[in-house]
């Protein structure tokens, strides 16, 4: 948990830092939570598998534990961004998003979300039949697409000052 909760706490300063000046703290962090949860389970996720690497005969319920906050913290991702989406299509529509910014959006959307939540859901599988070694390697590709997926939704957010 302390581990989970500086890793909370480092992306949230991370990502908060160019949002400050033009907001309050509390919205910065409810705009970035969801990065935040996404990011931290990730990262710590990764770490977790790399430990129970070195010492096999850790409980799994902690790793299968985490996996499943990740795909969680996914699945929250995926319902905001869907839900941005539907909100505000006619002001997407109105300026051009989709002609301007279509393919960082598609990068987006496959790499930062279905590609991560299919590579999660695999990890998971892998958990449960402790196979830690095949987890942690997924996990690595897990981290990288949600770092790529995150910086490329706050490239969106600040071109169009909407969640993605």
């Amino acid at each position: 948990y302390i581990f989970l909760g500086c890793s909370i706490a480092c992306s949230f300063l991370l990502l908060a830092q160019t949002g400050v000046e033009k907001v309050s703290v509390t919205h910065s962090f409810l705009t970035h939570l969801p990065s935040i949860l996404v990011l931290g389970a990730s990262s710590i996720s990764m770490l977790l598998g790399h430990w129970y690497l070195v010492a096999p005969k850790l409980p799994i319920s902690y790793l299968k534990l985490l996996t499943v906050s990740l795909i969680v913290a996914i699945l929250i991702r995926s319902g905001i961004l869907a839900w941005v989406l539907t909100e505000n299509w006619s002001k997407l529509q109105s300026i051009q998003f989709f002609e301007r910014y279509g393919i960082f959006f598609f990068q987006r959307f496959v790499l930062g979300l279905v590609l991560t939540l299919i590579l999660s859901v695999l990890t998971y599988y892998c958990v449960k039949i402790r196979s830690t070694q095949s987890a942690t390697g997924i996990l690595y590709v897990v981290l990288v697409f949600c770092l790529i997926g995150e910086v490329i939704g706050s490239y969106l957010n600040l071109k169009t000052g909407l969640l993605f």
